[in-house]
């Protein structure tokens, strides 16, 4: 069964993201919502596995699942789950990439883990990707559907089976677990407003998934982290605030996750008696090698030569490019060659300077 265009076109993305050598936390959070499109879903989660097989590390794509990933932990993770589904463990011991729960539906339905985990979380279809390479498994990546949605079908296990195959090399090649230092600019950004002792008035989502992510530098069965990350850090920012008059505090903050800074400011002043209001400007550094790969859309390459150009602009060396891309150096030369042809640039650093000068102009376009 072929794939859909919409699921071409995510998976070109999400290959070419896979190829950067970021942190697999990184690419991580790159690869989740191209998925969730491409398949239709309202849930997306990925786990990383240590040797033994146990989760070590997750990521929720969505932070109001959190409550549900508590309950999973807590209650069903290689326990209660093997009334009905396959456990997470055993999943992995199966030869297949993909595990659809249209395989055990009728388990599944009448189980506890249906009735008090997937049904408030209103998932009625889901889909476990096993992420692994010749030596070992890696992690795991869950999707979800919900009650209106059809079943998970061919075409999406074939989607999904390509996609753990970029991860896995991904995860293989990746960087530092800290965020690389080569920077630019500011990727997303939300606001939280607060008011003079803390309580939220207004949190846009983007802001929450953020916070979410700062408060959490690893979220896994038996580790400490939180499901409310907003309240703690605008308690801290409105704090420091009332300490400092003077310029608005700012903090910087680095997990693996990314580089966030986080800024506050006085929006109405408290009046006598009254409660004032402050806003928290949150913001998350956006790797230069994802700013370049931004700059190559619309230039008139080849596959090929789309993934060497944000390697070789940041700087990398053909060997190390040729290694990532499973080609030989002399071939990067040869797309190098053609890059400079194809784009005007004379070196490296025009190339760097031109991609991110588009990148710059498509994001004032949007």
């Amino acid at each position: 069964m072929s794939l859909t265009t919409i699921q071409s076109q995510q998976l070109t993305s999400i290959r070419d993201h896979c190829l950067l050598g970021l942190p697999s936390e990184q690419v991580i959070q790159q690869v989740a919502p191209r998925v969730r499109t491409a398949l239709g879903a309202n849930f997306v989660n990925y786990s990383w596995l240590d040797d033994a097989g146990q989760i070590c590390n997750h990521y929720l794509i969505d932070p109001s699942f959190a409550p549900t990933a508590r309950l999973y932990f807590d209650r069903f993770y290689n326990r209660a789950e093997r009334t009905a589904v396959p456990t997470h463990r055993h999943t992995l011991t199966l030869g297949a990439v993909v595990t659809n729960s249209v395989s055990f539906e009728s388990t599944l339905l009448h189980s506890e883990l249906f009735a008090d985990l997937l049904r408030p979380a209103r998932l009625r279809h889901t889909m476990r990707t096993v992420v692994r390479d010749s030596l070992r498994i890696h992690g795991t990546m869950t999707v979800g559907r919900d009650f209106d949605a059809p079943p998970f079908a061919g075409a999406d296990e074939q989607f999904m089976t390509q996609v753990a195959h970029w991860l896995a090399h991904a995860v293989v090649t990746a960087g530092p677990v800290v965020t690389e230092p080569s920077q630019v600019g500011d990727g997303e950004e939300g606001l939280i407003i607060a008011d003079s002792h803390g309580r939220l008035a207004h949190l846009c989502p983007v802001a929450r998934r953020l916070a979410f992510l700062i408060s959490n530098p690893r979220i896994a069965p038996g580790a400490d982290w939180q499901e409310d990350g907003v309240t703690p850090l605008a308690q801290r920012l409105v704090a420091l605030l009332q300490r400092d008059a003077g310029s608005p505090p700012l903090l910087e903050l680095a997990n693996g996750w990314g580089r966030f800074s986080l800024r506050a400011f006085h929006l109405l002043p408290a009046m006598a008696g009254g409660t004032g209001m402050v806003g928290i400007a949150i913001r998350r550094r956006q790797p230069e090698l994802l700013r370049l790969l931004e700059g190559v859309a619309g230039l008139p390459l080849s596959q090929r030569e789309r993934q060497v150009a944000p390697l070789w602009a940041s700087g990398a060396r053909r060997e190390e490019i040729a290694a990532r891309l499973g080609v030989s150096s002399h071939t990067v030369v040869t797309y190098v060659r053609s890059l400079y042809a194809k784009s005007g640039a004379r070196d490296a650093a025009t190339l760097r300077a031109l991609l991110l000068r588009r990148a710059a102009e498509g994001v004032a376009r949007m």
